[in-house]
């Protein structure tokens, strides 16, 4: 048998295993202690509540002659998401007592009216719920009356229910069309189709600004989800401040007369198929030179008489000096040009930006060029025509002659140094 020698005492393996057993016992005992005496606590804390039980509430206790009651006189089949319907509620029983009456509507619609004392109905302009999932047929809203009652010893109420459609009408989001262009606009409809009888009007109108011609849809009456084909007229939006977004017409989609849904957008025309037409020729004396061309979406270079089309130029930072040997070049804050859109191309010309020292020495600094447009009809600012594209202008030492060069898209422009006195 395995011993094991601990100061003056000697203890058997199976010694040390039932010692452990019996401290394992004892913390056992003393935590099935606590136990008991926390449900003991609970207990007595059970019992003196069950003493003081909460008050309860009043019931109503009218008189059977003044039995509230409520029903719907008239009330909506349909009605779009988000938007109000009109729900007419008979209240009885409580004008004998001279109480008005409130009415709520819960659930798939929510509204508060009230009856005065006099008995009789109102007219209680209602929301249908705009959450997905209560749109559908069958929905049902809850219409409880109360009335608060001292003499009735409580508040008196009844309910009763009524079931409509929720149905959603959503215009796919697109802020502009060009001129004399169609576009594809899915009006998404939720139930799909909709009830017999039931059917979504399409039409379009001019908010402000100019007119902007006829737009012509493919349809005006839909009863399910449907890609809708818009035409837009001859003219462009306009507006008087070149300084507001001109969202000046409406698409809009109506059930019985009501607004479900309307998208606004510009009728304005963009550049497209912008592409390089000169591309990179060194023009003598350290210039690089570009040429850009684009078309417009519409068909019409004059329709971006309202547009601009131009470069922004950044540095490594605001402020920047480039490095030695450029003397005088800079400071350097990032900057823009612009032409006028109608005018359908841009040139783009990369030169010196100044002299070199008298004691030349290796040097570079970078630039960042980009193109785009900004519109003055529907506001919009564009960098995408051309991405960043990086311009190098670098003084170097080859075969025992300094250059100057100039860098852009993998062509170059170059200069031989010191320049002639």
């Amino acid at each position: 048998m395995l011993k094991k020698v601990t100061k003056n005492r000697t203890c058997s393996a199976d010694d040390e295993c039932r010692s452990a057993c019996e401290i394992f016992m004892n913390i056992s005992k003393k935590c099935m202690s606590n136990y008991r005496l926390i449900l003991y606590h609970i207990l007595i804390i059970c019992i003196i509540l069950s003493a003081f039980p909460p008050p309860a509430q009043a019931a109503c206790n009218a008189p059977p002659e003044y039995t509230l009651g409520v029903s719907v006189v008239d009330s909506p089949d349909f009605v779009c998401a988000g938007r109000k319907g009109i729900w007419k509620i008979k209240v009885t029983g409580h004008a004998e007592a001279s109480w008005p009456a409130t009415v709520e509507l819960t659930g798939a619609a929510t509204g508060f009216g009230s009856v005065d004392s006099d008995g009789g109905t109102v007219e209680i302009e209602a929301t249908a719920s705009s959450t997905e999932s209560l749109v559908g047929n069958d929905k049902i809203v809850t219409i409880t009356a109360r009335i608060a009652a001292d003499d009735f010893n409580g508040p008196c109420k009844t309910t009763t229910t009524d079931h409509f459609t929720i149905f959603s009408v959503k215009i796919a989001k697109f802020d502009r069309m060009p001129p004399r262009k169609s576009k594809s606009v899915t009006i998404t409809v939720s139930p799909s189709p909709l009830p017999s009888g039931v059917s979504v009007i399409l039409s379009w109108t001019v908010k402000k600004g100019t007119a902007v011609g006829d737009i012509d849809l493919s349809t005006y009456s839909i009863t399910k989800t449907t890609d809708v084909l818009i035409t837009a007229g001859e003219l462009q939006s306009t507006s008087s401040n070149p300084k507001l977004r001109l969202d000046n017409v409406a698409l809009m989609a109506k059930v019985n007369g009501d607004m479900c849904a309307s998208e606004v957008f510009t009728v304005c025309a963009h550049p497209t198929n912008f592409r390089t037409v000169v591309d990179g020729v060194d023009k003598g004396n350290g210039m690089l030179y570009f040429k850009y061309v684009w078309d417009s979406d519409s068909g019409n270079i004059n329709d971006l008489d309202l547009l601009e089309v131009g470069e922004i130029i950044k540095f490594p930072g605001e402020n920047f000096i480039p490095p030695a040997p450029f003397l005088s070049w800079g400071p350097f804050w990032t900057y823009d040009l612009w032409v006028n859109g109608a005018k359908g191309f841009m040139e783009d010309r990369h030169t010196r930006h100044g002299n070199f020292m008298m004691q030349l020495v290796k040097g570079d600094y970078p630039a960042y060029q980009e193109y785009g447009f900004r519109c003055h009809r529907c506001l919009k600012y564009d960098w995408s025509l051309k991405t960043e594209t990086k311009i190098d202008h670098v003084v170097e030492k080859i075969d025992e002659k300094w250059r100057y060069r100039v860098t852009k898209d993998g062509k170059s422009a170059k200069l031989d140094l010191p320049l002639p006195e």
